[in-house]
């Protein structure tokens, strides 16, 4: 999680474009990452 790491990992470039941010899960968080991205689309 990037967010209870150090202060200069909290930045983030592009979370002002995107739909949503997904941390925290541990390896979990690319699967949960996966599935919402093909709600997203549709599939």
């Amino acid at each position: 999680n990037p967010f209870k790491r150090e202060s200069f990992r909290q930045i983030s470039f592009i979370s002002s474009v995107v739909t949503g941010i997904v941390s925290g899960f541990g390896t979990d968080v690319y699967k949960i990452a996966i599935q919402a991205l093909a709600l997203k689309m549709g599939n």
